[in-house]
């Protein structure tokens, strides 16, 4: 039994931890919603909060969208609201609402284009917001492990400037 649980922790944790370290970015970052066909108010509002907070988080990237050079540019194409349960009468009490899209990331060490979904379940008025923004939770995520993927697209950071050397005086030759 001890065994089991020891290796089941061994197990949880290798998967806390990444076998390479993230994409760098030399640059801030700014996250901006380009257009949004979706219906969802509080869906733009949600992801434009929680892919900052993802990349910040996961990717240890500086989000800065007042000087950034860097940008991600998303575009939610479609929100999608399903029933994905009814009680015995027929009355739907379960819905998902998943968000779709696509994204560009530019930068100096990289441009990629990709596409993003997430999706998240409520039970009733009162929690859809709750629902929303987990879609959004997991758009995000799913952003963080796109650019993670395309890692090896990145070129290195480029090396900070720094002001050329003085050049070194002559040295004095001896007279005779």
């Amino acid at each position: 039994m001890r065994l089991a649980l020891a290796a089941l922790g061994v197990l949880v944790l290798a998967g806390c931890y990444r076998l390479s370290t993230p994409p760098a970015v030399a640059e801030g970052v700014a996250v901006r919603i380009i257009s949004n066909q979706g219906r969802l108010p509080r869906a733009q509002a949600d992801l434009q909060a929680e892919v900052p907070r993802a990349l910040a988080r996961n990717l240890g990237w500086h989000i800065n969208p007042a000087s950034a050079t860097a940008h991600l540019d998303l575009t939610i194409e479609e929100d999608i609201i399903d029933v994905t349960a009814r009680d015995s009468r027929g009355v739907p009490v379960q819905w998902q609402v998943r968000l779709r899209g696509t994204c560009l990331f530019a930068s100096r060490q990289a441009t990629l284009v990709g596409r993003f979904t997430g999706a998240g379940y409520y039970t009733s008025q009162l929690d859809e917001p709750e629902g929303v923004r987990t879609a959004a939770q997991e758009a995000a995520k799913d952003i963080v492990a796109w650019i993670e993927a395309n890692e090896a697209r990145f070129s290195p950071a480029p090396p900070a400037l720094v002001a050329p050397a003085e050049p070194a005086a002559p040295e004095a030759t001896p007279t005779l």
